[in-house]
């Protein structure tokens, strides 16, 4: 079945058509690859920000996709991850609130 590109591909055309009601982009995507399908699921940014409570995960979109079509989380054999530029941002922000001056 398809490579880890394939995976990441499909994870990135769901980010760019993610839903984000507050003309954000989206956070990040996901591929569920199980040993005959593949599921996406990317980031529903609320009103409230993409980062909030009532926000739905990529992981949480892939898996009610997966259970809609009689799929069981155990036969999911690979995750691929694609970051969307809000996601990219924050582990920039992250990455540089850890670093430590002299």
């Amino acid at each position: 079945m398809g490579t880890n590109e394939d995976g990441k591909e499909l994870a990135a055309m769901a980010l760019n058509r993610a839903y984000c009601c507050n003309y954000g982009e989206g956070v990040a995507a996901c591929a569920l690859r199980c040993c005959d399908s593949v599921f996406v699921g990317a980031s529903v940014a609320l009103e409230m920000g993409p980062l909030q409570p009532g926000s739905l995960s990529p992981v949480t979109v892939a898996l009610v996709s997966m259970a809609a079509n009689g799929k069981n989380p155990e036969e999911i054999e690979q995750v691929d991850w694609v970051p969307g530029p809000v996601a990219q941002e924050m582990a920039v922000v992250a990455t540089l609130g850890n670093l430590r001056t002299p």
